[in-house]
């Protein structure tokens, strides 16, 4: 017996009995594109966060006939599921004739499939259902190269199974926009949770791309130089948060993304756990297929957490520090941080995460007009760094919302290079990239959200 359609120019809802409900209850698949807005389906959502069908009538005698049907299933499209229930004459939706039914949601857990690895995808499919390792290990592959699940096919007799799987994921995208570009540098906003958003850097360099993502809505680390330290720490994002900036970057916008770092808003050890395991996701060779050596974690400076870091992923993850100061003198004054882990400690935890010879640290290290950038101070920096695998970065100061310092001048700049290169160090001068946007090293935020959630406990 063939599936039903109902709701004339909607997309096609199918009907089916819920397995998961109660005796007698059913079903409804409603396929909507994970990639589009909900505004675009108002058939979805109700302002009370209920769930009802804008179509004018379902027959019962229809609707005890309805059969389980996947015929033209995946499509590009997330199922979500609805119990159905008549709707009693005191609880009539608008739009709905006598006859009609009440779509509310059914207590099936979905996951979202950013969060999962190959791995833990088939076993949270199996964990689930008690099959269908292997299929749920091809859609993931499949998926994740190519950014939908168009043109994933199975076998006749493999096609329930794969409605059951589809029914557990969750394949939906948050919001995202191209806000700002220049040149070719682009800057994305990806909405999340609790009306808040994120920023994205996507920064094309001479032979390779870097896609620059966020860990935070947010920091609490408080860097006098950063305009997202000033807004504070408002969300933690999820491992499914962060994934998606990549995901978006590569299936949705069409970007070249060779090289993956954590260095937008927030810092990346202070969401640990999440960081962590949405390394794990990026390096998957059946998924986003990042070698490990792609992908760079930033920290201001967490010591316990470097310590960690150094056991939780792969030595070939790099690591870069945000220095900033020759001194504990002048390193307290502009970052926080150094008030609990002076530089000694942070200089303890480098060496043993360089321990392993496979590993070298990139040492950030923004430079302000008349606090750290004298000649004194790169002779102290050099003399700090001695003994350690590291090359170092020169980030000149770029302008905030608000400014609290300048840049140095183009030869103080040179000179300060020079001076570390005649120490014996690799130094590299950043070269400025989407500063007029504020996507550029330390511009990332937005201060209007923390005026508008200051009040609020956010969502993790």
């Amino acid at each position: 017996m063939e599936g039903i359609e109902v709701g004339a120019g909607n997309p096609k809802e199918i009907l089916a009995p819920c397995e998961r409900g109660g005796e007698g209850e059913q079903v409804a698949f409603l396929p909507v594109d994970p990639f589009h807005d909900e505004a675009d389906h108002p058939h979805c959502w109700s302002e009370e966060g209920q769930n009802f069908l804008t179509v004018s009538e379902v027959d019962a005698a229809q609707h005890e006939s309805l059969v389980p049907f996947f015929g033209w299933h995946l499509n590009g499209v997330l199922w979500y599921f609805y119990s159905l229930a008549p709707i009693a004459q005191s609880d009539r939706v608008p739009g709905f004739e006598p006859g009609g039914y009440r779509f509310e949601s059914c207590s099936v857990r979905m996951s979202s499939i950013f969060y999962h690895t190959q791995a833990s995808f088939a076993e949270y499919i199996f964990s689930e259902i008690g099959k269908g390792k292997l299929h749920a290990k091809n859609l993931y592959a499949h998926f994740m190269k190519t950014g939908g699940v168009q043109g994933f096919t199975v076998e006749d007799n493999a096609k329930a199974l794969l409605e059951e799987m589809v029914g557990l994921v969750d394949f939906e995208l948050p919001e995202f926009n191209v806000v700002k570009q220049e040149g070719k540098t682009q800057k994305f906003l990806v909405k999340v949770a609790g009306g808040l958003e994120i920023e994205a850097v996507h920064i094309p360099m001479q032979t390779k791309t870097t896609l620059c993502i966020s860990s935070q809505v947010g920091c609490k680390m408080g860097c006098a130089f950063c305009e997202t330290g000033r807004m504070g720490l408002l969300k933690q994002l999820k491992v499914e948060e962060i994934v998606a900036q990549v995901f978006i970057a590569r299936h949705r916008l069409g970007l070249k993304v060779d090289n993956i770092v954590f260095m937008g808003m927030g810092e990346p050890l202070d969401n640990f756990d999440a960081v962590v395991r949405s390394i794990e996701v990026l390096t998957q060779d059946a998924g986003l297929a990042f070698g490990p050596s792609k992908i760079s974690v930033s920290t201001s400076g967490l010591v316990d957490r470097i310590d960690e870091l150094r056991e939780a992923v792969d030595p070939a993850v790099n690591l870069a520090v945000s220095v900033n100061a020759p001194s504990d003198e002048i390193r307290r004054k502009i970052m926080p941080v150094n008030r609990k882990w002076s530089m000694g400690d942070l200089k303890g935890a480098m060496e043993r995460f360089c321990a392993h010879p496979r590993r070298q640290i990139l040492i950030e290290y923004v430079l302000l007009a008349g606090v750290n950038d004298s000649l004194e101070c790169a002779d102290q920096l050099s003399e700090y760094l001695r003994g350690l695998r590291v090359k170092v970065n020169l980030i000149p100061y770029n302008p905030q919302s608000k400014d609290r310092f300048a840049p140095p001048s183009e030869e103080v700049l040179s000179a300060f290079k020079e001076r570390m290169q005649k120490h014996g160090y690799l130094t590299l001068l950043r070269q400025t990239k989407g500063q007029k946007i504020m996507a550029a090293c330390g511009q990332l935020g937005n201060l209007e959200l923390r005026k508008k959630n200051r009040l609020i406990r956010m969502p993790s």
